[in-house]
């Protein structure tokens, strides 16, 4: 059913912005618990420090293999050590917010000090 399809897209597209907006309010209170760009992101995994992970789909889903299985380890990652992974739609509007952060993001646990 069209109706019922919209109604999860929407919802959806709601949990993504909920997400993203949290994100955004942590980076404004304590911006060392944000983290943005693929070797940051990776880094504060490897420290099991990623409580969220914010990751746009079109990266998700890339046409090189190489980056698609740095992204999908990331995912399994984070996953195993109790984070939340949130795969952002591609072609939504908190997709291309998070795009400006170069297409992923994280809320951390823990304040992690990059080199």
């Amino acid at each position: 059913e069209p109706r019922i399809s919209a109604l999860l897209a929407d919802t959806k597209s709601a949990n993504e912005q909920r997400l993203l907006d949290a994100y955004h309010k942590m980076a404004n209170v304590d911006g060392e618990r944000t983290t943005f760009g693929p070797k940051h992101v990776a880094y504060a995994a490897e420290q099991c420090a990623v409580k969220s992970l914010l990751l746009s789909d079109s990266l998700f889903r890339s046409l090189q293999v190489s980056e698609r299985k740095f992204y999908a380890k990331l995912v399994e990652n984070v996953k195993e050590n109790g984070g939340e992974v949130m795969i952002y739609s591609s072609g939504s509007k908190p997709e291309a917010e998070l795009t400006k952060l170069a297409g992923i993001a994280a809320i951390l646990n823990f304040p992690v000090t990059f080199d």
